[in-house]
């Protein structure tokens, strides 16, 4: 476990353990998290859905059953194109490799793919005039944020779907020429991230 973080400026260094007094009062003005005492009911952290059985329900009526306290619009748009691309991806050897190595059944890669390409689909892409907190991951990740166990409920089948995928990709192997790249906000600045704060 890394000891301590290095500060983007400046190079001074401050534990790990647990952010300042200045970032916990930061990252609450900014929503990003919530402390144990403001938590609403039987909280259950995310990696606990993967390993859930696998939901009656399927990966597609799931999304539908989450939306239903997301209210993400034009979901029958989002859908079908997800299809869509979920059959282009799923053609690709390379794709099916790494399907393969999750052990995964194959009779099941749709559902596991499906909840992975959800979460990453830009409603722009079907919507031209949308807004970013149109998108089905921009009002979901809304709930994350809250920890709300009833509405986390009623995502939960898609939650399945989503980690276990998520959990079954090969980890990112860094090497020293290595570069993960992160989307943003164009309005997001350094300052929306302060050193020394844990953000989520």
């Amino acid at each position: 476990q890394e000891k301590a973080k290095t500060e983007a400026h400046g190079g001074a260094a401050c534990a790990a353990g647990a952010p300042s007094p200045a970032g916990i009062q930061a990252t609450k003005a900014r929503h990003v998290g919530v402390t144990s005492d403001e938590l609403h009911g039987d909280y259950k952290p995310l990696n606990k859905y993967a390993a859930e059985p696998e939901p009656s329900m399927s990966c597609s009526q799931s999304i539908a059953a989450a939306n239903m306290v997301l209210g993400a619009p034009h979901l029958d748009k989002v859908l079908y194109e997800l299809a869509k691309v979920a059959l282009s991806k799923r053609s690709s050897a390379t794709v099916q490799a790494v399907l393969r190595a999750t052990g995964i059944p194959e009779s099941k890669w749709n559902m596991y793919l499906a909840a992975v390409i959800m979460y990453t689909f830009d409603l722009s892409l079907v919507v031209l005039d949308s807004k970013p907190e149109d998108n089905f991951y921009f009002r979901l990740n809304q709930v994350l944020r809250e920890r709300d166990a009833a509405k986390m409920a009623q995502c939960g089948a898609y939650l399945h779907y989503l980690m276990k995928g998520l959990e079954s990709l090969p980890p990112f192997a860094c090497d020293a020429n290595a570069c993960l790249w992160r989307g943003v906000s164009r309005h997001a600045t350094l300052s929306s991230f302060p050193p020394c704060t844990w953000t989520h």
